[in-house]
């Protein structure tokens, strides 16, 4: 039996429409919402978040099974 892929397994992953948010043309989910469906999948998960000093750009790394 094969194990699934990481992206496998997220894209398996139902989304409730209540969750479903609209900016402008474009449909998503918040960062609390996939962090939620992300860390049910992968208990271990975890992430580092990076703030810019020159733009206030944040950057999030994610780490899934050692791979990040």
């Amino acid at each position: 039996m094969t194990k699934n892929t990481v992206f496998e397994t997220l894209n398996t992953i139902k989304i409730n429409k209540k969750d479903i948010e609209k900016k402008g043309q474009f449909n998503y989910i918040s960062w609390a919402t996939a962090w939620d469906h992300v860390s049910r999948a992968y208990p271990d998960v975890t992430f580092t978040k990076k703030l810019s000093d020159i733009d206030g750009f944040v950057s999030v790394s994610i780490t899934i099974e050692g791979r990040t």
